[in-house]
């Protein structure tokens, strides 16, 4: 048999069995994720595939990768095989700027899908390049090397994470289609280059989208009522007026009858006792009717069109009114 190349194409193999090294990095724990979450028309049977460790820099079993492949193996960062990317035993040389995972979504030509290209790309960079003390991957090693004797511990921890950001990504995709047809949506009064828009939505990632889609200010009413106004932009945005008016609004208090001293306090940075559901973060200025760590905040009493018409009309840049 020839050597398979990961982006040939290749003959459909039934695999009972995945193995890779001892310890694997990120880049295995992902590659053999994506296998089992879109590998099964190419490789059936890999959603239930057992897995199985080796050492690493040795050919499992003494089998060649075509072998344990015709046998329903399928090797993973090491062998020699179409998924691994270091010099093989014989002396090759290492499949520059490649990882496993990068391998096997090329090969399953999801390399460039919006679910799953960023990801592949950063864990590749990770393995190759190195990576702050904080990073996961270092952390999974961390792990592995405090506790020896509890390799599962680690794998779990890598697939936990591979998991959360794979659901976070998806998130981020439902939110730009989100912000891509809001509820509402207009120009600043006193900006007209600022867009504003309001959805509806409990989805966390709506900002994250916002800021990729240009949006200026987002202001998203979660299920429960409560409301939170993001600055997006990276042009520098002040919403303590914006602050200010909702806090009058919400105790019936005219805020153009406020006197200059007034004026100052309600537009202040936290929250104040007066009116004391709306917070204002900065830096960041945003502006929150309850957040995550404020769950018990109870909704605003705003209606939406209020809320909308008030952060159009106040919405400040560099402090200033245009």
């Amino acid at each position: 048999m020839q050597n398979l190349q990961a982006t040939q194409e290749y003959p459909h193999y039934r695999i009972e069995r995945i193995i890779t090294h001892r310890w694997p990095h990120l880049d295995e724990i992902l590659a053999i994720i994506l296998l089992m979450q879109e590998g099964k028309r190419k490789f059936p049977g890999i959603s239930k595939a057992r897995i199985e460790y080796s050492r690493a820099g040795e050919q499992p079993e003494g089998k060649s990768s075509e072998k344990h492949l015709e046998e329903g193996t399928l090797l993973i960062g090491l062998g020699g095989g179409i998924f691994d990317e270091h010099p093989t035993i014989e002396g090759g040389v290492r499949k520059k700027g490649e990882s496993a995972c990068s391998l096997v979504a090329k090969s399953l030509g999801i390399d460039k899908h919006p679910l799953y290209k960023d990801l592949v790309k950063k864990v590749t960079q990770a393995d190759l390049s190195g990576v702050d003390m904080l990073h996961i991957a270092n952390e999974l090693k961390r792990r592995y090397r405090l506790n020896p004797h509890n390799q599962e511990a680690g794998i779990h921890f890598g697939q936990d994470c591979i998991y959360n950001l794979l659901e976070q990504q998806r998130l981020f995709l439902e939110a730009i289609k989100i912000c891509q047809h809001p509820d509402r949506q207009a120009l600043a009064v006193n900006f007209p280059c600022l867009k504003v828009i309001f959805v509806k939505s409990d989805n966390f990632m709506v900002p994250a989208a916002a800021r990729y889609l240009k949006i200026d200010v987002v202001i998203q009413r979660n299920e429960s009522g409560n409301v939170q106004i993001f600055t997006t932009s990276p042009i520098d945005i002040k919403m303590d007026t914006v602050a200010c008016a909702l806090r009058c609004a919400e105790i019936d208090i005219v805020i153009e009858e406020l006197s200059e001293k007034e004026l100052s306090h309600f537009s202040e940075d936290g929250k104040i006792p007066e009116s004391p559901l709306w917070y204002l973060q900065v830096p960041g200025d945003n502006i929150l009717n309850g957040s995550e760590t404020t769950p018990d905040t109870p909704a605003t009493g705003l209606k939406y069109h209020q809320i909308f018409g008030l952060v159009r009309e106040y919405v400040r840049k560099n402090g200033k009114v245009e």
